[in-house]
């Protein structure tokens, strides 16, 4: 799989994506608040999932579908924001 970046704001909180060599990393605002080496989760999982704001109000799911060039969609408090819409299903509340 090969490398590749998705950077975006949100909030006006900086949401970093990165997949590479099988794995994937999440971070927020310049933090790592999540890695996985298993690309391949169960269902429609999200594979990385961090949190931001005041109270963690803010839920960042991350999905990843692992192909060569990977495909990555980004959703904050369950909203699509960036990167490949993957059209996984949400729960809702």
């Amino acid at each position: 799989m090969q490398s590749k970046d998705w950077t975006l704001i949100h909030a006006g909180h900086n949401i970093h994506v990165t997949t590479a060599l099988g794995g994937a990393k999440l971070s927020i605002d310049g933090e790592y608040t999540d890695s996985t080496n298993d690309l391949f989760v169960a269902g429609d999982a999200p594979a990385l999932i961090g949190f931001f704001g005041e109270n963690h109000e803010f839920a960042v799911d991350v999905y990843i579908k692992p192909l060569e060039t990977p495909l990555v969609e980004i959703r904050v408090n369950g909203e699509f924001v960036g990167g490949d819409r993957l059209n996984y299903a949400v729960a809702s509340d």
